[in-house]
């Protein structure tokens, strides 16, 4: 019973830091990341539902080179915010640097919360050019925060904010957009590009749902049929058993035996 036990607390912090596995310290800058920005380490296609998560900006309109505009993430009850990676884009899909971030974030004057909880990153060569998370995005699970974003020194066009947004390791959404900001000369498009959302585009997506998987693996139902452990027992293995996945449900019942 004590190897079952020191097993059990094993399998107890692995799944805890499965949970919390991945970039913690959020999402690297590389080349592709940046462009598809799909999260790499979390092995699951995004979610195909639509998104508890939403994208306001202080204004859809820009007359001039380097204008404020406030960009504020908000998220539904029950939801957090503990993975982020979060760019401006060009609405025009043809444009041959529509994969490339424009603008700059600013999050020198941001409070202290901020500043912990997100970073900015240098995208392409651009420096301030993303947001991401830090280590302690997961820890504080944000629902709501805010950016400060300058606009392009030169002309781009349109353009809207576009983030991929972790609930946890196996739960995410990419293609999460704002409303379009136009340049004050321009008609609005409304127009949001394609983002990738799958590992591999020609198969289904298969990711647990949010509101039913209560654990980042998908849960394996136990087999019909009679447990080895005697009727009566007490143990404590017993009472996790519909916790586990069928497999170290198996291993902890031949500890046990």
């Amino acid at each position: 019973m004590e190897t079952a036990s020191l097993l059990l607390n094993v399998l107890t912090i692995s799944s805890v830091l499965h949970v919390i596995s991945g970039h913690s310290r959020g999402e690297p800058p590389y080349d592709d990341v940046c462009r598809q920005m799909f999260p790499k380490g979390h092995n699951v296609d995004a979610q195909d539902r639509a998104a508890p998560y939403v994208i306001r900006v202080s204004s859809t309109v820009y007359s001039r080179d380097q204008e404020l505009i406030i960009v504020s993430l908000h998220a539904q009850d029950g939801y957090f915010i503990r993975g982020l990676l979060l760019q401006a884009r060009r609405s025009d899909c043809l444009h041959p640097l529509q994969q490339e971030p424009v603008g700059i974030f600013d999050l020198s004057s941001a409070d202290n919360t901020t500043r912990r909880d997100f970073k900015t990153l240098t995208c392409l060569g651009r420096e301030d050019s993303a947001v991401t998370h830090t280590n302690e995005t997961q820890r504080a699970a944000v629902k709501k925060t805010e950016f400060r974003f300058i606009t392009p020194a030169r002309d781009v066009g349109n353009f809207y904010f576009v983030a991929t947004i972790v609930k946890q390791q196996d739960i995410f959404w990419t293609g999460v957009t704002s409303d379009e900001i136009r340049r004050h000369t321009n008609d609005v498009t409304d127009t949001k590009c394609p983002m990738q959302s799958r590992l591999d585009k020609n198969r289904v997506n298969t990711t647990p749902n949010p509101h039913n998987t209560p654990f980042p693996w998908a849960m394996s139902p136990i087999p019909a049929t009679k447990s080895p452990i005697k009727s009566g027992c007490t143990s404590p293995i017993a009472s996790v058993a519909l916790l586990l996945p069928t497999t170290l449900y198996h291993i902890l019942l031949f500890v046990a035996s």
